[in-house]
């Protein structure tokens, strides 16, 4: 269409339709419909956009507080909130951003001397088996620790691989399915001592042995004893019963109750 042809019908539209026969009541009644609909549909909008900008900021705030804190790990606060005590320094070899290696020992007891290591905000130690190895080589109930095997290796640190941190274990052999409840009772003894000796609870596992029969019960606080012997029977019985081996050494009654 010519540009001529355009304006043409154009002007014939606007005498069919003169501005005098408008109704300026519904214009002004739709204006003000508009205002409100547009007002209903922006204000959700507006409210969403102020609480993804809210998140946004807090999440950042949060992240750069989590970083710092990382980069600048406390020793002695972090140790304290793995295992609810003090701990005192006995001596270090760091840098000048206080990276290294720390002996360091609980304030109640300085014979227990333990390595940690730091590096910014990754930080490793071996409390847990230097406290296991003191306290049981040190238990005056010898009843406790009677045939008590301690079983130690080390691990090595990847960031500072001289060091050596200690890993530590504790074994009790059995010579039979008879054994295992008086073993039982005497390693969920040894834990009740453990524990009160540390702050946390700590967690023996994997403890009774036989041959190449090495019990998976860990002894964990939900469970008692009765249910802790209960657990090691029948994680022995499951293994004779696997292995094809004898199994009359297990009493009838175990025999029924298992099933066999």
């Amino acid at each position: 269409m010519k540009k001529e042809e355009m304006e043409e019908l154009l002007k014939t539209k606007m005498e069919e339709y003169p501005m005098d026969n408008i109704d300026k009541e519904k214009v002004e009644k739709f204006a003000k419909y508009l205002k409100i609909t547009t007002q209903a549909i922006l204000t959700p909008i507006v409210i969403a956009i102020v609480g993804v900008v809210f998140l946004a900021i807090f999440f950042i705030v949060s992240m750069f507080s989590n970083i710092r804190s990382r980069t600048n790990v406390n020793i002695n606060k972090r140790l304290k909130e793995y295992y609810q005590e003090s701990f005192v320094e006995i001596e270090k070899q760091v840098d000048s951003k206080k990276n290294g290696i720390y002996k360091m020992a609980p304030k109640k007891n300085k014979e227990i001397i333990f390595t940690v290591t730091k590096n910014f905000g990754s930080m490793d130690n071996d409390y847990l088996d230097v406290a296991l190895k003191y306290y049981v080589e040190n238990c005056e109930n010898k009843e406790l620790t009677k045939d008590i095997i301690l079983q130690t290796t080390t691990r090595r640190n990847t960031i500072f691989p001289e060091v050596e941190f200690l890993s530590c274990r504790v074994l009790l052999e059995i010579s039979g399915y008879d054994e295992i409840e008086e073993k039982t009772t005497q390693i969920y003894n040894l834990q009740q001592y453990l524990n009160e000796k540390m702050k946390v609870p700590y967690i023996l596992g994997s403890v009774i042995k036989k041959g190449d029969y090495n019990s998976e019960v860990r002894y964990e606080q939900r469970y008692t004893l009765e249910m802790l012997i209960d657990k090691e029977k029948r994680e022995y019985i499951n293994y004779i019963v696997r292995n094809n081996l004898d199994i009359t050494e297990i009493p009838e009654a175990d025999r029924i109750k298992m099933g066999l």
